[in-house]
């Protein structure tokens, strides 16, 4: 997860300043594998952190709000602010987002496997 994240956090940059269609296609192909790897290692992360009890729900819990919520925000909220703003909003809401998510997991090294 922190790799991905890392990767999604690098690309950004070169993605928005990307004139060769090529290299924009080559970019959005990593980070699309990138974003689809973190969506199947969450359930990993998941079954990791939560008690053997609990994990169908946890699981279940975080796909629904992943998709609802995500979907929302994907559609919604980044494309109004892009249309009142710019793309480099845009970008900035990603490139946050994986600094949100490699602090995230980071903590969670540290809590389940006293690691870094």
């Amino acid at each position: 997860m922190l790799v991905t994240s890392s990767i999604i956090l690098v690309l950004i940059p070169f993605y928005a300043l990307a004139q060769n269609i090529v290299i924009i296609d080559i970019i959005l192909g990593i980070l699309g594998i990138c974003i689809y790897g973190q969506q199947v290692l969450i359930g990993i992360v998941i079954m990791d952190a939560l008690p053997v009890e609990s994990i169908a729900s946890g699981i279940g819990l975080s796909g629904f709000f992943g998709y609802a919520f995500g979907e929302v925000i994907a559609s919604y909220g980044i494309g109004s602010i892009v249309g009142k703003t710019s793309w480099s909003a845009g970008f900035g809401i990603v490139a946050a987002s994986s600094i949100v998510c490699i602090i995230s997991f980071i903590f969670l090294l540290k809590k389940y496997h006293n690691t870094l």
